[in-house]
């Protein structure tokens, strides 16, 4: 109810109570009016002068019911009226009662508004605050500032889910930064060689953060850690095309896509047990051994055109499913170094591997047991050709599925 309803129900309110001589006086009117009624009464019973004196004093008998009536009437209907008007007080009051309420509720309400609009405003400004000031740090010269600006930043992301995102394309940028490893930098000075070994103990703690919140629970039968489920970053996009990575892991990781084109990977590589929806490892060059034992692609993985200067692992072991590709896969024009193993790999739709090199030939790579499960499967991003298996394999469908056999 608004401010008019509320001035009505006052104005409505009984200005002042009832005078204390009110009832005595009522009280003495309807008295008055009674004797008043029995004198008129009475004297009209003597003017008839009634012979039968019984009569006489039956009717003077009903004049004196008749003027007790009216004074018992009278007030009667004067203790009416004092109860309606009691009745109406008391309505007022209580309407008025829940009005004042109603309106101090609002107000409560309002303020509590307001109380939670500032709390957000503030935790906002906090969040903000806090992120340039991380940022601010990992663009310091010294190492251990850059540190403490990767761990806030961590802190920020675990802290505030709506900004998690942003967090990790802030640490993805910075690993996609220029980067000279030692070896590159073996005839520098002894303090180039200290800045460079501090900048990789920068860049690996930026890789451990985006492998631990990237982390989801790992199958029953993997000998992996798993992290608890509330530091779990879900629904990530990692791109780090372009980035120095050393000894790079996502083992367990379960994220959207991953964009290491053009990228360079030096040390063990490990995608063991990853889930992603799409990869592009396109013009990649991994230095060392890389392990994608377990790994799921559900959509497309396009690791063409790459160099693996070391053995590939995609096999199942009794730790490891056999990897697993989805709608396709392309290893077009991929340069495979050392052993490589497909053993019991599936490939759910289309596989291109046009122009994929191995260092013996096919005797380089083992295909053993490997399911396709769609042959005739296409990729029309591909091409309607976009099934081509090594030279000196071929497709056996004796089986529910497809196989691959040595020619």
């Amino acid at each position: 109810m608004d401010r008019r309803c509320m001035d009505d129900a006052m104005a409505s309110r009984p200005r002042a109570p009832l005078p204390r001589w009110t009832v005595p006086l009522v009280a003495a009117l309807a008295v008055l009016a009674g004797a008043a009624v029995l004198l008129v009464l009475w004297r009209w019973i003597d003017s008839r002068a009634l012979a039968d004196a019984e009569k006489r004093t039956s009717a003077q008998i009903e004049a004196v019911k008749l003027a007790s009536g009216i004074v018992v009437g009278g007030g009667g209907l004067f203790a009416l009226y004092l109860a309606a008007r009691r009745q109406r007080t008391q309505e007022l009051e209580l309407e008025v009662r829940r009005i004042e309420l109603t309106q101090r509720d609002r107000v409560q309400i309002h303020a509590e508004r307001v109380a939670e609009d500032s709390r957000l405003d503030a935790a906002e400004r906090r969040v903000t605050e806090l992120y340039t000031k991380a940022a601010d740090q990992l663009g310091s010269d010294k190492a251990p500032v850059r540190l403490a600006g990767l761990y806030a930043l961590e802190r920020l992301g675990q802290g505030n889910p709506d900004h998690r995102h942003t967090i990790v394309d802030v640490i993805c940028a910075y690993l996609r930064m220029p980067y000279a490893s030692l070896d590159e930098q073996a005839d520098a000075d002894e303090l180039i060689k200290r800045q460079r070994h501090e900048e990789l103990q920068v860049r690996t703690a930026a890789q451990r953060i985006l492998a631990n919140h990237l982390r989801d629970d790992p199958s029953a039968n993997s000998p992996e850690s798993s992290n608890s489920l509330t530091s779990f970053w879900s629904n990530v996009h990692l791109d780090l095309s372009g980035a120095h990575l050393v000894h790079f892991t996502l083992a367990q990781a379960n994220l959207l896509s991953i964009n290491l084109n053009n990228a360079t990977l030096a040390g063990e590589t490990v995608f063991r047990g990853m889930q992603c929806e799409s990869a592009f490892v396109q013009n990649t060059n991994f230095l060392g051994h890389t392990d994608f034992r377990g790994t799921q692609f559900t959509n497309s993985a396009w690791i063409s055109s790459s160099i693996f200067a070391d053995g590939v692992w995609f096999h199942g072991d009794k730790f490891y499913r056999p990897a697993r590709f989805g709608r396709h896969v392309s290893f077009q024009g991929s340069t495979f170094n050392g052993k490589t193993r497909f053993e019991g790999v599936v490939f759910s739709g289309s596989a291109d591997f046009r122009n994929a090199t191995w260092p013996d030939g096919s005797t380089s790579v083992e295909f053993r047991d490997t399911v396709i499960e769609h042959p005739e499967a296409t990729n029309p991003e591909a091409g309607a050709n976009s099934n081509c298996w090594p030279d000196g394999w071929h497709l056996d469908a004796t089986g529910a599925y497809a196989t691959l056999k040595r020619s």
